[in-house]
């Protein structure tokens, strides 16, 4: 299908190896997590927020390292209730 879905610890393994990913999606509006997807990217690599952040979190960016290695950060407004049928997309989609 030309993804994969990994926990973390597999995450965190493959971040030992240096391998870095075209596209990263945070889900989780977590801070640090969207800092670490930076570092995931690979040259132009593309970074999809679609969790939804509180309102005071902050996250640190070099902008050398988007100009660099030609970075996309893109943010999504979702619908609330849109988020059952996302997780119903992405179990069906990890099935294949």
């Amino acid at each position: 299908t030309g993804y994969d879905t990994i926990t973390p610890d597999e995450l965190k393994s493959r971040q030992e190896k240096g391998i870095l990913y075209d596209v990263v999606i945070d889900c989780s509006g977590y801070g640090p997590a969207i800092e670490n997807a930076l570092k995931l990217l690979n040259y132009g690599g593309k970074l999809c927020i679609f969790g939804v952040a509180p309102p005071h979190t902050k996250i640190s960016v070099t902008p050398y390292e988007i100009y660099l290695k030609e970075l996309t950060i893109t943010s999504v407004k979702i619908n609330p209730f849109t988020f059952p049928k996302a997780l119903g997309l992405l179990e069906a989609l990890g099935e294949r």
